[in-house]
């Protein structure tokens, strides 16, 4: 079929699929070790601000954004952006860093 066909030349049909086992998958198992070495995104956030885009184009050396986040409340630890621990910030040598205080199990709608 060319590149220019017209919507009357394009013929659709529904494709075939091989019946799913899900017993088959859920026998299968991965070893974890495989997932070691994958690198994922971690971020630390203290929180978030909604401005008016006037606001952030006047934006300059020494101004301050407030942020939504009372300093007592932990920040948000995200991997890959999902929810997946709360903590402090902490400095070690000369940078910041985050200990965790609370472990936070993602929903399904989280990881999706």
């Amino acid at each position: 079929m060319s590149a220019t066909a017209s919507p009357s030349e394009i013929v659709a049909h529904t494709a075939d699929f091989a019946e799913l086992n899900p017993t088959a998958a859920a026998d299968a198992t991965v070893p974890l070790e495989r997932l070691h070495q994958v690198n994922v995104t971690i971020t630390a956030e203290l929180g978030r601000a909604r401005l008016p885009l006037r606001d952030i184009l006047r934006l300059g050396p020494g101004a301050v954004v407030e942020l939504d986040r009372d300093v007592s409340q932990p920040i948000d630890l995200r991997v890959n952006g999902v929810l997946v621990a709360r903590g402090e910030v902490v400095v070690v040598q000369d940078r910041f860093a985050v200990r965790i205080v609370e472990l936070i199990q993602p929903s399904l709608a989280d990881v999706s």
